[in-house]
């Protein structure tokens, strides 16, 4: 079957803007980007649709100063669009409970986004938190829990009586770790 070279084209253009948004701030390039119901996953902490992708670019904008992404890598299958890239900024806010460092980061990615009428529908998204590190035990849990929380939603936490940050959770289980957190360390490192 031939390719279209326009169409694929096309389609980089779309994923470009969404990442050109979040490292520009120039949200009105969500709007050219997503349908009306795009979906993340996992499902972002600011809410649902472009107006939850508006508000997660605000506040890692505002999380990390001078935040540029670079993208590495983008390959083009009919309508699934995969992307590669690198995002670079200095760690000045709190992100997932962690306060601002005043360490330059760099948060590896790798993205596959579904277009359904020439803009993205839904995102599935994947960060490598440790590339080029080697973190610790407390390190692991910390993100451990933090990417499981930010996983779940609220109402979920509630009804599994897991309200709280997960220093909470444990201080609730008398210093021991949730089995949930425990199972996502043992996953990113073996802990």
């Amino acid at each position: 079957m031939p390719v279209n070279t326009k169409s694929t084209r096309q389609a980089e253009t779309v994923v470009r803007r969404f990442y050109e948004a979040l490292s520009t701030g120039d949200t009105t390039l969500v709007d050219d980007a997503l349908t009306a119901d795009w979906a993340a996953v996992p499902a972002l902490r600011t809410g649902p649709g472009a107006d939850g992708w508006k508000a997660g670019i605000a506040h890692l904008r505002g999380v990390f100063t001078d935040l540029t992404i670079t993208i590495e890598d983008v390959v083009v299958s009919g309508d699934l669009v995969a992307v590669r890239a690198v995002s670079r900024g200095v760690h000045t806010g709190e992100l997932l409970g962690v306060p601002g460092t005043g360490r330059t980061v760099e948060l590896r990615a790798a993205d596959f986004h579904r277009l359904v009428g020439g803009r993205i529908a839904r995102t599935w998204h994947l960060e490598d938190y440790f590339r080029g590190r080697h973190p610790d035990r407390a390190q692991v849990r910390q993100v451990a829990a933090a990417v499981e929380t930010a996983d779940r939603q609220p109402s979920e936490m509630a009804a599994d009586g897991e309200g709280g940050s997960a220093p909470a959770r444990r201080a609730a289980l008398g210093g021991r770790q949730s089995s949930r957190e425990e199972t996502s360390c043992r996953r990113l490192s073996g802990c």
